[in-house]
């Protein structure tokens, strides 16, 4: 595969493709005008190819189709929007895209329609050509508050300006080629919504059964106030739903929305939860699916469990085939997903996560100021790349044709789409992973982010602990995954470094019935272990399942 650093050979020819771009974008627009945003066009379209180091064709009819579409930009801002799209889509998949979006560019086509706007989304009566409205909450003096309003998550999504310009947008002014409407089996068993509206019981971020396969809507609202006077910056939260339309093309299509929909297209393309942590105070919610039950389509970001076989990035963990490392963060048991407070995810910082509250700080838990942002808009953590690569290969059909070359006597896969998807996952997990990980590079760039970052991109001091200690030891990472034992007592929460667990036999009740990691001090005096000599070194205690344990460095 083509690393990233030889991809910058070709951030010249881009960038001066990116210039003839926004030069032909600051032309005058017509109204319903499309415009091609990724560099390809009507060319024949290439992908890596997972099994060797050359490239494959992407199917003309597999093509991944991303639809740009604006509200709240006015007549005069024609130009800005076609630069809004273009800056997204070289952030998001472009030569400055992320991983591994990024690496398969060629199958994204992505192309965007305008239409303007009378006024901009802000409440309380926009005039708009989709009808979007985004709310806001003002200071005292009646100036809009940073990140405190939110596009309006109901209403006008069902009303005939959204309903009928989403369909025109994509029926009627999209050419050269069109738009394929394959719709996911309506029979998938990715459709457990909940009463309490969280979605699949696993913890996919939505229902996939029915919606468009490979056609996905970039939706960019545009929320200023012109006559604000003060110049506050404004930036409204986006969401993410699953829109039903009343169109005889299709039915149902996941949609990104927001004034940046990154993150949005993080939920909406590849189906990832959000990251984040909003209340350490709720109860458990959801739950990972059954061994039995795990498919390519019910894929998550999130566990319910922070049981070492039970995450499903335990591959990624620490100590593991491709992260040999015991004291890397990568693939450990962050806390964090949104609305149920016993989920993890795999990475400190990712798209994913949040410029919310992620109750960082045990030490001061109902201090709303201590939190931290964990939202990086330069990648995915490794276990969503593997999710939304999943995704892409899904998408393509090039997964399907893999399987067919590694498994020639298998007859194909099953027609039943819930099998199938359980077929390929297994066949990903067991054949491809390996290859893939190979090929990509990805063990050494879990080596790259063993260690933290000099700086996060907002430090803050919770109590008296700096973040990176307080998120390393306290309530954002599950403490059964690196509990330590030392000689003790201290101060601060047991099983960290600054009250390690004393009793040898108290440590082991402490990581429960299901065997985790246990980092012995090289200071634990002999009368404290259940046997008779000094661990000399740092040393670990892995099980899992298993009564017996062991001992060793």
């Amino acid at each position: 595969m083509t690393s990233r650093c030889t991809r910058h050979a070709w951030i010249l020819p881009l960038l001066l493709l990116t210039s003839l771009c926004l030069a032909i974008c600051a032309q005058a627009a017509t109204e319903g005008e499309v415009r091609y945003i990724d560099p390809f066009g009507t060319n024949t379209r290439n992908m890596p190819n997972v099994l060797s180091s050359g490239t494959t064709p992407v199917p003309s009819d597999r093509v991944i189709d991303v639809v740009i579409l604006g509200d709240g930009y006015t007549d005069a801002d024609s130009t800005r929007f076609w630069n809004d799209a273009q800056n997204w889509y070289i952030r998001m998949i472009g030569w400055s895209g992320i991983h591994p979006l990024t690496q398969f560019e060629e199958c994204f086509r992505v192309r965007a329609v305008w239409h303007k706007s009378a006024t901009r989304c802000a409440a309380p009566s926009p005039d708009t050509y989709y009808g979007a409205i985004i709310t806001r909450t003002n200071d005292s003096s009646g100036n809009p508050l940073p990140r405190s309003g939110s596009t309006k998550k109901t209403g006008w999504k069902d009303q005939a300006p959204f309903q009928d310009g989403v369909s025109q947008s994509l029926s009627n002014n999209i050419t050269g080629p069109s738009l394929d409407f394959s719709q996911y089996p309506w029979n998938l068993d990715v459709q457990i919504p909940l009463a309490s509206g969280l979605g699949d019981t696993t913890g996919v971020q939505h229902s996939i059964a029915g919606t468009l396969r490979n056609v996905n809507i970039v939706f960019l609202a545009i929320a200023e106030d012109t006559s604000n006077p003060s110049g506050n910056p404004w930036y409204p939260s986006g969401h993410n739903t699953v829109v039903e339309f009343n169109d005889p093309n299709f039915d149902r299509i996941a949609i990104g929305f927001g004034v940046n929909s990154q993150h949005e297209f993080g939920h909406s393309f590849a189906n990832l939860e959000d990251e984040y942590r909003l209340s350490p105070n709720q109860s458990r919610q959801r739950t990972n699916p059954t061994y039995s039950a795990r498919s390519i389509y019910r894929m998550t970001n999130l566990s319910f469990t922070d049981s070492r076989n039970g995450v499903p990035w335990g591959h990624l963990a620490p100590g593991g085939s491709y992260n040999p490392t015991y004291s890397s963060l990568e693939g450990s048991a962050w806390y964090g997903g949104e609305n149920d407070p016993v989920a993890f995810h795999s990475e400190y910082m990712c798209l994913m996560n949040g410029k919310h509250s992620n109750s960082t700080c045990s030490l001061d838990p109902v201090d709303s100021s201590c939190h931290v942002d964990l939202r990086n808009f330069d990648r995915l953590c490794l276990w969503c790349e593997e999710i939304a690569t999943i995704r892409i290969l899904e998408k393509t059909g090039e997964l399907e044709r893999v399987f067919n070359i590694l498994n020639p006597l298998a007859g194909g896969l099953s027609p039943d789409p819930n099998i199938a998807g359980r077929e390929l996952y297994d066949f990903w997990t067991d054949d491809l992973r390996d290859i893939f990980y190979q090929r990509f590079d990805i063990p050494q760039r879990i080596a790259n982010r063993r260690t933290w970052p000099g700086t996060l991109s907002n430090p803050v001091t919770c109590g008296s602990e700096n973040c990176p200690d307080c998120m390393s030891e306290f309530e954002i990472r599950s403490l059964p995954l690196a509990t330590y034992f030392g000689s003790g007592p201290g101060t601060g929460q047991l099983g960290t470094r600054a009250d390690p667990i004393s009793i040898f036999n108290n440590a082991l009740n402490a990581l429960g019935g299901t065997r985790k990691v246990l980092i012995v001090q090289p200071d634990a005096p002999a009368s404290q272990l259940s046997s008779a000599r000094v661990i000399n070194t740092p040393s670990i205690l892995i099980s899992g399942s298993c009564d017996s344990v062991v001992l060793g460095k």
